[in-house]
């Protein structure tokens, strides 16, 4: 937070009990765009893609998938993902969007304070889902 507020930001929200997934959805219904993501930049812990793999999922992530259902298109992610995507039990890490020419610099202060830190994706016109995740 204390790199970002220096910087055109136009939506951040903490990643808690909604999951991944559900709030990067509330930001995008507030701004009515579409948010495309790419699947192999989203970071994950190895071993919930290892307990995901073995249907270790819980009855909250799947609310958030009943609930984003027709939100979201994910169907071109494999399942383990989409449980990671879904899953409630987050860190709290930051998901923020900005313009793109101060993604380069905001990335290389966040990396030289060793702040683990990844470009996911962009922000789109409305598309007819919020989330697109390819």
């Amino acid at each position: 937070a204390e790199i970002i507020k220096n910087y055109p930001v136009s939506a951040c929200t903490d990643i808690t009990g909604f999951g991944f997934l559900g709030h990067a959805y509330e930001m995008a219904v507030a701004s009515e765009k579409t948010f495309t993501l790419e699947a192999e930049l989203i970071p994950y812990i190895d071993i919930a893609r290892d307990f995901a793999k073995e249907f270790y999922i819980n009855s909250m992530g799947q609310k958030n998938r009943n609930y984003l259902n027709d939100k979201v298109d994910i169907s071109s992610v494999p399942f383990w993902l989409q449980e990671i995507m879904l899953d409630p039990q987050t860190s709290g890490g930051l998901l923020f969007s900005l313009p793109s020419k101060y993604a380069a610099e905001v990335m290389e202060k966040l990396n030289n304070l060793k702040i683990k830190s990844a470009l996911i994706g962009t922000v789109d016109k409305f598309t007819g889902k919020y989330i697109v995740v390819r």
